[in-house]
């Protein structure tokens, strides 16, 4: 087992960076670095861990990953990339997500595509702690999932011989990505196609700053900036406060009960409103993940008969007025929301639930005066007083819902557990929470 990364200096790099941040390329070049200024280069496969225990991990050439203090890793290299907790990477190709799990659940929080930093929260700051962190960083997205059930014990038994796998048919949606994994790595052996995640890691030298260089303080303050935007949902959240503390006494007033895990639902789904968290919605490339070859083993190896194998990632909502873009979704079914709170026996069913989420929101709305932003609601079963839409509708305004082309059937997976509970978000160009009273 070797490591399976490259050692380079600006020159060796320097058209991969003005492909992907061509302002960050201008500015080094303003620079001009000596080879002292060397960089990292890895490329991480699909699903693997880029970040764990707040510790940077390097990939391998058998398509694993090890820690820094790994007997493989030279001290010199080590040393290297242990000027703060996390050294200062940049993402040169395709994406990753930043996500934390538990035993129960996944709860993404960023994804970071090409031309994306990450690892500046811990160079900036000052204390440079090295204390456990409950964040980790996959390559790719961790937090996917088909729509269509995938679990029929046959058809998995079919997938697992075509493709030499021996992972178990996947119980949930949140365990699908252990599948898809394997499915990547037996088609990179098969076909020789691989899907990775492409970083370029900053090395010391690039820690040290001298006041006087104009060139360097520009690249300090580039940084910085990128950082600023990372940490949009702690500088919210005051307004967030301002905002709950408004709608609680508007509850108080009318005398609703409401339960904890709505509320924290619907705090969750303004942050999604906002962009600090992503939704989910309909993948239309391999950006995020080796969507192509997943959906080829499921239409081919496993011989999914009954719906289009729509695969569904975390996104992070767009504002684009008259596209699909603007489109994001939530499911009660599939909590992500940090702010966890379990249902409890007054929660009579998922659809009850949806009901009293969609009047709280209505009244949070009229309450703060928001605007700039939608919410409809549906459900995979049939509301006989119509407050709910049916989930049959969605693929109506979303054809993405219907992805891939190749696909022998065309059906929209209407009935996938994701839609019992859905919320499709939508957001203008000037969507705004109102605080102003």
């Amino acid at each position: 087992m070797k490591l399976a990364i490259e050692e380079c200096t600006w020159s060796d790099v320097r058209s991969e960076v003005y492909n992907a941040n061509p302002e960050l390329a201008k500015m080094i070049d303003e620079f001009n670095p000596g080879k002292e200024y060397g960089f990292i280069k890895a490329r991480y496969p699909y699903g693997t861990n880029i970040l764990g225990g707040r510790q940077i991990h390097l990939p391998t050439d058998d398509g694993k990953v090890v820690s820094l203090d790994h007997e493989i890793v030279p001290p010199s290299l080590a040393k290297k990339l242990t000027y703060c907790s996390v050294p200062v990477g940049l993402v040169t190709h395709n994406s990753m997500e930043v996500y934390f799990e538990t035993d129960e659940r996944v709860m993404p929080s960023k994804i970071f595509r090409t031309g994306a930093f990450f690892g500046l929260w811990e160079f900036l700051d000052s204390d440079k702690r090295r204390v456990p962190s409950i964040w980790s960083l996959s390559a790719g997205a961790r937090s996917i999932f088909m729509l269509p059930r995938i679990s029929d014990e046959r058809s998995h038994a079919r997938l697992k011989k075509n493709l030499c796998i021996s992972e178990y048919a996947p119980k949930d949606m949140l365990s699908h990505i252990h599948v898809f994994k394997e499915i990547a790595h037996a088609y990179n052996k098969i076909h020789g196609k691989e899907w990775t995640c492409d970083v370029l890691l900053f090395t010391n030298k690039w820690a040290e700053c001298d006041s006087n260089n104009i060139s360097q303080l520009k690249l300090r303050a580039h940084w910085l900036k990128a950082a600023w935007d990372q940490s949009l949902n702690c500088r919210s959240q005051m307004d967030y406060n301002v905002a709950w503390e408004m709608f609680s006494k508007e509850i108080s007033r009318k005398h609703w009960k409401a339960k904890p895990y709505i509320i924290n639902t619907i705090k969750h789904l303004i942050a999604i409103t906002e962009g600090v968290f992503p939704g989910f919605a309909p993948a239309l490339d391999d950006s995020c993940a080796p969507i192509s070859i997943i959906q080829d083993a499921y239409i081919n190896s496993y011989l999914l008969k009954d719906y289009a194998p729509v695969i569904m990632q975390p996104t992070h909502i767009k504002s684009v007025d008259k596209s699909v873009d603007k489109y994001v979704y939530y499911s009660l079914t599939l909590p992500t929301l940090l702010e966890w709170a379990p249902r409890t026996a007054m929660s009579a069913s998922i659809l009850g639930d949806l009901k009293d989420l969609k009047k709280l929101i209505e009244l949070f709305i009229a309450t703060t005066k928001s605007e700039g932003f939608d919410f409809e609601y549906f459900h995979s079963e049939d509301d006989q007083l119509k407050e709910i839409k049916s989930s049959g509708e969605i693929v109506l305004d979303d054809p993405r819902m219907k992805q891939p082309s190749t696909a022998i059937n065309q059906d929209f997976c209407e009935n996938s557990p994701f839609f019992k509970g859905c919320i499709r978000i939508t957001k203008g160009d000037k969507a705004e929470i109102n605080i102003q009273q």
